[in-house]
């Protein structure tokens, strides 16, 4: 699939809101940042556009070792 000439991924989706069942579904375009640009569609409702980021990976976390007292 393809929107605006760029490659498209569109999924549907379903969850909670405040406990009552949702559903829907959207689309989302690589942008050239490296970002995800796209718009999700509440079944019956609203619609709202969004813009995905990927997270930083976080450091790992170092322990030091232990050491015991004879």
């Amino acid at each position: 699939m393809s929107r605006d000439g760029r490659p498209c991924a569109e999924f549907t989706w379903e969850g909670s809101d405040e406990g009552d069942p949702v559903s829907g579904r959207g689309w989302a375009v690589p942008a050239d940042d490296g970002s995800l640009d796209g718009r999700i569609f509440f079944h019956l409702g609203d619609d709202s556009g969004f813009q995905a980021v990927r997270a930083e990976p976080e450091p790992p976390v170092t322990r030091r070792a232990s050491r015991r007292r004879p």
